[in-house]
């Protein structure tokens, strides 16, 4: 028996991301409103307009799952140029988002979808559930960018793992809404497997267009270099997976290079996204029912699902593929689509 279904690992999901916001603005309040509003060529220039779109995607985001029409996407809304505003409106986004995520919440938007066209034109019945995870996953792409730039001002982002999130709510799995959703967690878990591929396959098209010279140059980012960053989330997948399998990954050294050429790395990519999309087949899924016994940030130790492990492999992966592809876009390089509920293949 699965420890987490969907709902839990919502709750968890929404918990990860307060606390990640809630570091990241107490960071941004160090630095001063001109470094803040200074054009540091990300995607949304500044660092200011990114965490205004974030929270403009969220917004529009939690009000199609309480069953409003957004309306229009402008994604580079600013919602407000003063950032203490900014603050006010983040905490009471992230407070809203675990409201939503409670376990005593409504769960009737489990059950309905969106259409959408697809990449290819066609239109896709989409569940709401995979934009309640695109949510996040759109939060961990840009506040990625936003730490990039922060680390190259001296600033020390911390601990991002959502298995180390303060006060997780691990409360057992239970259904109190009665509702069938469309999808249960390792419906979600394929998905973010196949998701997970497609993003890979396209950044290691691009990364290969740039020649090793731009690959190993370094840049300034946490691991240094492009060819680095890929080495070290691999190195990550591979430590996580030997968790889920039971066996033990051995000392921890996040600056190991897996493999120096990149065609040896690609290789070696492929075949971990591959496998990532085996974990939640019902064959494969008895992992599900194990724990680690970890300690938070704040020192307090838990028995924490794998399967919160699982889900850390793609946070782990979108954190540092945004690292690399906000190089990528200062190169003039256009990395394109990242929305999950665009990923193509869905079996929708």
């Amino acid at each position: 028996m699965a420890l987490l279904d969907f709902d839990g690992s919502g709750r968890i999901m929404a918990q990860y991301n307060g606390w990640q916001n809630q570091v990241l603005f107490d960071l941004c309040h160090q630095i001063t409103d001109e470094a803040r509003h200074m054009d540091r060529s990300l995607f949304w220039g500044s660092i200011h307009a990114t965490l205004n779109h974030i929270l403009y995607i969220d917004q529009r985001i939690l009000s199609l799952l309480q069953g409003h029409e957004p309306g229009p996407c402008t994604p580079n809304t600013i919602l407000t140029d003063d950032f203490r505003t900014l603050c006010h409106l983040r905490k009471e986004t992230d407070t809203a988002i675990i409201q939503f995520a409670h376990e005593d919440s409504p769960k009737h938007w489990q059950e309905k979808t969106r259409r959408l066209h697809g990449l290819d034109g066609t239109k896709h019945d989409i569940p709401l559930q995979i934009f309640f995870l695109h949510m996040f996953n759109h939060q961990t792409h840009h506040r990625s960018q936003v730490t990039s730039e922060l680390y190259r001002l001296g600033l020390d982002y911390g601990v991002t793992g959502m298995p180390f999130t303060p006060e997780m709510p691990l409360s057992p799995r239970k259904n109190r809404n009665n509702n069938m959703p469309l999808m249960d967690f390792n419906a979600c878990g394929r998905e973010m497997a196949r998701y997970n591929r497609w993003q890979n396959r396209v950044l290691f098209d691009l990364c290969d267009q740039i020649g090793d010279e731009a690959r190993r140059g370094d840049r300034g980012m946490f691991f240094g270099s492009i060819h680095a960053t890929l080495n070290h989330i691999l190195y990550i997948d591979q430590r996580i997976t030997t968790l889920l399998k039971g066996g033990n990954p051995g000392a921890f050294t996040p600056t190991i290079t897996l493999a120096d050429d990149f065609a040896e790395l690609r290789k070696m990519r492929e075949d971990m996204d591959a496998y990532l999309e085996t974990l939640t087949d019902p064959e494969n899924s008895g992992w599900q029912d194990n724990i680690r016994t970890l300690a938070d940030v704040n020192g307090v130790v838990r028995d924490v699902p794998l399967q919160v492990l699982y889900m850390q492999i793609f946070n782990h992966q979108t954190h540092h593929r945004s690292q690399i592809t906000s190089e990528l876009h200062k190169m003039g390089v256009d990395y394109g689509i990242t929305d999950v509920p665009l990923t193509p293949g869905m079996p929708f």
